[in-house]
């Protein structure tokens, strides 16, 4: 069997090809494609076979553990894993990018996450809808290729697809970090390791920034300010204002205009104070700064994904009418609703603090 290749351009690549290439995995078979580090080889999770596969493609040890490529979050927030603010503040700080990190979960069982931001790697994960678990297309021990040439070389009759974008941008493999044990280290030094190394002093000297949630509403006036405040107040009294930072904007908000009366004597009757506030528009900043995003709508979640689609999973949408307009009874019942479905969320949110 040889190797069958299909060319992708890089930047804005043809979805149909990617999705012939999707299809391939999905049947169960081992492919090659580029990330913007080196080539890898990956399969699905669920089937077993192509898994081993892998292994014995590369003569890999067992005991060495494949790496989930994942093109957003929902994979990733869908588990529970120690040390997850590291986790989460690594993530934000080099995703998508040359970053491979290996955290502990519940119990005894370690998982090696990156996110790739190839654009060809990240659409092919999307359009598979699951994380790819893979490794550099190389024997073991083995240089990593950099290029479609230095993979058939290597690989061609052993995988079923070779998906050819060029050379890879970067051409180093991606920094290893692990966070299964304290101090947290890289293991396997590769692109952007004295930034990761630098990220990992202060994440070992506890001097990490806050956990940075984000509201989005349209004009930053009533909503995502109520919500704003309401949590900052709440996170004051459970004692996490010093892990937790809180922000809002609106994604077609006015700079600095005040909170509607409505909303400032709604928030006064729960003895919070509004007239500070100032509306913000959303920036790409503040979306790609924030550990968690919550949008009022499906509609504000839609602008910020339409931009940074890496960030799904990422965006919890609460669903809450807007008062604008309206009498105070509304705004009232609009800030009970803020609350109520805020209230079920402190208790995740603050755990991912810890």
């Amino acid at each position: 069997m040889k190797t069958r290749v299909i060319k992708v351009r890089p930047q804005n690549p043809d979805i149909d090809l990617l999705a012939e290439a999707a299809a391939v995995l999905r049947t169960g078979k081992v492919i090659a494609f580029p990330t913007e580090t080196v080539y890898g080889i990956g399969a699905l999770p669920r089937f077993e076979h192509a898994v081993e596969q892998i292994y014995a493609i590369k003569g890999r040890d067992k005991s060495k553990p494949l790496a989930y490529h994942i093109a957003n979050y929902v994979f990733l927030n869908a588990k529970t894993f120690q040390q997850q603010r590291a986790l989460h503040y690594l993530a934000k700080k080099f995703w998508p990018g040359p970053l491979t990190i290996v955290v502990r979960g519940e119990g005894d069982e370690t998982y090696g996450f990156r996110m790739p931001s190839h654009p060809v790697a990240r659409v092919l994960i999307e359009l598979v809808g699951d994380p790819l678990l893979a490794t550099s297309a190389n024997a073991s021990g083995g240089e990593s290729p950099v290029t479609p040439d230095q993979v058939l070389a290597a690989m061609d009759g052993n995988v079923e697809l070779l998906i050819d974008s060029g050379k890879c941008e970067v051409g180093i493999d991606s920094t290893v970090v692990d966070l299964t044990g304290k101090p947290f280290k890289i293991i396997r030094g590769g692109n952007k390791a004295p930034e990761i190394q630098k990220a990992l002093d202060e994440l070992n000297s506890g001097k990490a920034p806050k956990f940075k949630v984000l509201f989005v509403c349209t004009g930053n006036t009533c909503r995502s300010p109520m919500a704003e405040w309401w949590l900052k107040t709440r996170i004051a009294k459970d004692k996490f204002d010093d892990k937790i930072e809180v922000e809002s904007c609106g994604i077609f908000a006015y700079k600095n205009m005040p909170a509607t009366p409505e909303s400032t004597l709604v928030l006064k009757e729960d003895g919070i104070d509004l007239s500070r506030h100032l509306a913000r528009p959303i920036t790409h900043d503040m979306a790609r700064s924030a550990d968690h995003i919550y949008a009022m709508t499906a509609e504000h979640q839609q602008f910020v994904l339409r931009q940074f689609p890496y960030l799904s999973g990422k965006i919890t949408v609460l669903d809450v009418d807007d008062p604008i307009g309206m009498d105070l009874s509304v705004y009232r019942t609009c800030y009970a609703d803020i609350k109520e479905k805020m209230a079920e969320e402190i208790e995740e949110l603050e755990g991912k603090c810890l």
